[in-house]
């Protein structure tokens, strides 16, 4: 009795769930039974055909119209438009212009740090847990539905609650929070609740970027870094259609959520070197025999506050991988290396010449990069393409940040 009642258990999961395959199922099963019919009774074959293609006709119509809609769910959570986003935090610095050969785009960022040379220390408490505001409770099914068309699971996260700096020491005070916590505060802060009511209208309304330390979002930690190889091209991933935010767009060669390492603990070490080293192969595609310390280097460039998702704080990264070669990492691709399924999947990688990198007259970011393929007798074809995409605006800061610690622009003051 209990294995039948587990099985409609499932059965109902299964048949009330949004996945794909429910879909298909659904449709193989309404089509057999059709056929059933057409067969037993042959007269109305003609009529069971006529159903069958306004049944399909009208589940593909449906379809299209959820896989359309669904590229416009990110502009419903997360406002990115920067004009309104200046608009609502006057009394902030928050315009920054990131220029690349020429050309010029602005994005609103909150820098918190400039890492010139400063002693970083973390402090790490791994049992205080991120507490939900009244009105986040209240509203958390609502705001969970936000992501409707969007791949999530729950797991423990990193909370950034303060960012201090004394003379040239920078401590870093963590705690811990979940995803489902950051879908509902960063990654929503702007879903409508009624007419003006958001979590942005409600805790983060301005005229001032609230502070972390006063912060009523999840908050947690993200990691972007930019990827050079040996000969100076740039790795550039593009998010998959599923991912919570982002959808198709480019991002930094890494660009992830803070994840705990196996210790538990978050240390200085970890923070601002191995969670870079740990995700150069689930996330930059990188062979794990060129996973070695003394041929990469790994650069902590700063750190601030996105203002896009309520403020949460970005740790932004450069890393020249000095024992790789465009041709090594073209190969590789070519032989099919792929990433490990994790939330916010990239779908390919672009191998981007630098130089070739500028803004577009709408501000989409267009570059040069190189596709390689093997033929039959295993030789690597490379062709350069051109290409035009949109992309992270945390993207922009990690080029920014990039910039200021290599010299390249001059640093803004604090």
């Amino acid at each position: 009795m209990k294995k039948l009642q587990h099985f409609f258990v499932i059965l109902f999961e299964f048949l009330t769930s949004k996945r794909i395959s429910r879909y298909i199922v659904t449709i193989a099963v309404c089509v057999a039974s059709m056929v059933a019919v057409g067969t037993i009774v042959p007269d109305l074959w003609m009529d069971v055909i006529g159903i069958f293609f306004g049944f399909l006709i009208s589940n593909l119509t449906v379809g299209l119209f959820a896989v359309f809609f669904s590229s416009f769910e990110d502009g419903l959570k997360v406002l990115d438009d920067t004009k309104k986003i200046l608009s609502i935090y006057p009394e902030d610095n928050l315009e920054t212009v990131v220029t690349l050969n020429g050309t010029s785009c602005t994005v609103a960022y909150n820098p918190v740090l400039f890492n010139d040379n400063y002693t970083l220390i973390v402090k790490d408490d791994p049992e205080k847990q991120f507490e939900l505001d009244g009105f986040l409770e209240n509203n958390y099914l609502d705001l969970f539905a936000a992501h409707h068309r969007s791949s999530k699971r729950n797991f423990d996260t990193v909370r950034l609650d303060d960012c201090t700096l004394e003379g040239n020491t920078a401590t870093f005070y963590l705690s811990r929070s979940t995803y489902y916590h950051h879908l509902i505060t960063n990654r929503a802060v702007d879903y409508l609740l009624d007419d003006d009511l958001s979590v942005r209208t409600y805790f983060d309304y301005g005229p001032k970027l609230v502070p972390l330390n006063k912060s009523k979002m999840s908050n947690h930690v993200g990691i972007n870094g930019l990827v050079y190889l040996k000969d100076g091209e740039l790795l550039l991933p593009r998010r998959t259609g599923s991912s919570t935010i982002s959808k198709n767009m480019i991002t930094s060669s890494i660009a992830i959520m803070l994840s705990l390492p196996k210790s538990g603990e978050v240390t200085s070490e970890y923070l601002f070197k191995d969670c870079i080293l740990n995700n150069l192969v689930s996330r930059a595609r990188m062979n794990p025999a060129w996973i070695k310390e003394d041929e990469i280097d790994v650069q902590f460039l700063g750190c601030g506050q996105n203002p896009y998702e309520g403020g949460k704080p970005q740790f932004y990264y450069a890393v020249r991988m000095n024992n790789v070669t465009r041709e090594d990492y073209l190969r590789h691709l070519a032989a099919g290396a792929k990433m490990d399924a994790v939330i916010d999947k990239d779908k390919y990688m672009y191998v981007v010449d630098p130089s070739t990198m500028c803004f577009t007259k709408n501000e989409n970011l267009q570059f040069i990069h190189n596709h390689g393929r093997l033929d039959k007798k295993g030789a690597l074809k490379v062709k350069a393409h051109k290409t035009v995409v949109n992309y992270e605006k945390s993207f922009l800061c990690n080029v920014w940040h990039k910039q200021i610690a290599w010299g390249e622009i001059p640093r803004p003051q604090l």
